[in-house]
């Protein structure tokens, strides 16, 4: 029953998003803020990087964490020690 069947997607979609606050306007001036606390003043991309120590990256499940792992490991100066 295709049609059927987006028609019971379309209402579960409709019945999910009745239960979610989400405010864009407020999420946009979130992101926003962080641009301006995280901008070219404040970080100096230009300075030599130097060891410092470990790297923890902490995230929930399935957010790209053990991609951020692999792709920091890549770089010479890193060591992954694992998950």
């Amino acid at each position: 029953d295709f049609p059927g069947s987006f028609d019971a997607l379309r209402s579960g979609a409709m019945l999910q998003r009745s239960c979610l606050t989400y405010d864009a306007a407020a999420e946009r001036a979130s992101i926003e803020d962080v641009g301006h606390a995280f901008n070219a003043k404040t970080i100096r991309m230009d300075a030599p990087a130097e060891p410092s120590g470990p790297i923890f990256i902490v995230g929930m499940p399935r957010t790209g964490t053990t991609l951020l792992e692999h792709m920091l490991a890549e770089h010479a100066g890193v060591c992954s020690a694992g998950e």
